[in-house]
């Protein structure tokens, strides 16, 4: 880089985390699609788009389900044409 004035800005630093690699057999691994309607969750709604890691692996512990939950990734949300 070449700075244009006396100095280059200063850049802010970001925390990096040092995760273990999964080491599952990938024919033992499988894929859980989740898609949550806006419905079934009014009152938790905020905290699923800000947070929809955290508020599925909320769900899967509220249910037994977490162990094995690997990572998450791929999040997006639809608009509906139907109205609540």
């Amino acid at each position: 880089m070449l700075s244009l004035g006396k100095e280059l800005p200063k850049l802010p630093e970001c925390k990096v985390a040092t995760v273990a690699v999964p080491t599952e057999d990938p024919a033992n691994v499988s894929v859980l699609r989740v898609t949550i309607p806006y419905c079934f969750v009014i009152a938790d709604w905020k905290q699923c788009q800000t947070k929809p890691a955290n508020f599925v692996t909320g769900l899967l512990k509220d249910q037994g389900l977490q162990n094995g939950f690997i990572c998450s990734y791929g999040w997006r949300s639809l608009d509906s044409a139907a109205s609540w």
